[in-house]
Order: structure tokens, then C-alpha cells, then sequence
């Protein structure tokens, strides 16, 4: 039994209360049917995947406004067509990507010409990770107005899911719209030509 509150989760289960943080780290395909039953439930998706959806979106927009509006957006057709969803919980992640990057394009796309950023203020942690010297976060920056620069768009958005977001193949292939091999090619080109665009400006 599940108890949903506007702002967080409590499970009960066999006379025990179990903290959503705990529970929540996995979705099931029981959990996807119990949603699609009563979307009240949903909640146990936006918790699990709002994170990582919100970033998405920032990165994709490039700022603030734009990414909020997106993730709202996002997860409210989510849950207006979780009834429809026929996958499995192991496709839920993806779902919820083509959503969001669909109302990208729908929605916020116009404004901005269809640019992809990589927005520098998102990679702090990152940047503070690897830079315990000054001359290291200048790199670091630099590779990212590299990555920001390559074309077509599609390199970065690949790259982003790859790397950043760590998504399957296979879920990028479904987010993307592309067959599992393109995904792997352009995958290899964009390595290839950041390698290649990140040299030069080193030169």
C-alpha cells in the first residue's frame, strides 16, 4: 500500500514504513503497473527521475527557465500518457527521455535555432573534481566550448547521453530516433572529430 503526499513518498508495506529514498531506487515492472492503475502512484517516477531529467534539460536549453518549463512539461505528459507506456520498466528511462527531448524540440527549439548547449555552471562538481590546479579547469572549460562547437548537433547530444547521463545504446537509440549501430557511429565520429577540433585549438 502507498501513501502519496504533494511533496514526498511514504511506502507501507507489510506493517512497516519504508523511506522512498530506499525504495525508490529501482523500478519494477509491478510498479509500472500499479502507476498505470492509478496515476496517483506517479510520484514514484518523478522522484526516481527528476534529477537526472531536470539536468537533461538544462543541458539541452541552456538555462534556468527554458529547463524547468521543459522537466515540468516532461513529466506532466508523462503522466497524462503513462497509461499508454507498453514497455517494460527497463524502457521507462528511455520514455521518459523521448518525452522530454520531444517537447525540447516542440517547444523550446524555435527560440534558440535548435543549439544544444553544455552549459558550464552544470559541470561545477565536475569542474572542482578535476581541478585542483588552475591550468586543469582551464582545460576542462575549453573542452566543453569544444564539445558545444561540434556539428552536426546531434554529436553533442549523443555525447551528453553517453557520457554524462549514462544511458544505454540501446536507450539512446530509442531517445534519438536512430538504429542502435548509427547510435555507435556517430558515437566513434563525434569522439573522433572533438579529438580532432580539441587539438587544433590547442594549437
Amino acid at each position: 500500500m502507498y501513501f502519496i503526499r504533494k511533496d514526498f513518498l511514504i511506502v507501507f508495506i507489510q506493517g512497516r514504513i519504508i523511506s522512498a529514498s530506499n525504495y525508490l531506487l529501482k523500478i519494477t515492472n509491478e510498479k509500472i503497473q500499479l502507476i498505470k492503475k492509478d496515476p496517483r502512484h506517479f510520484n514514484i517516477i518523478y522522484q526516481k527521475y527528476f534529477d537526472e531529467i531536470y539536468a537533461y534539460a538544462y543541458y539541452l536549453a541552456g538555462n534556468k527557465h527554458d529547463a524547468e518549463d521543459v522537466t515540468s512539461m516532461a513529466f506532466m505528459r508523462a503522466l497524462e500518457k503513462i497509461h499508454t507506456f507498453k514497455g517494460t520498466a527497463k524502457k521507462i528511462r528511455s520514455w521518459i527521455y523521448t518525452i522530454t527531448r520531444n517537447i525540447f524540440i516542440d517547444e523550446i527549439c524555435r527560440k534558440n535555432k535548435g543549439e544544444v548547449h553544455l552549459e558550464l555552471d552544470i559541470f561545477k562538481e565536475e569542474a572542482t573534481k578535476v581541478s585542483t590546479q588552475q591550468h586543469k579547469k582551464i582545460l576542462y572549460e575549453e573542452l566543453i566550448e569544444v564539445i558545444n562547437g561540434l556539428e552536426p548537433p546531434i554529436y553533442k547530444e549523443v555525447l551528453l547521453l553517453r557520457y554524462k547521463q549514462n544511458l544505454e545504446i540501446k536507450e539512446i537509440s530509442a531517445i534519438v530516433k536512430k538504429k542502435e549501430g548509427n547510435v555507435r557511429t556517430i558515437i566513434h565520429r563525434a569522439m573522433t572529430k572533438l579529438k580532432e577540433q580539441y587539438l587544433e585549438s590547442d594549437t
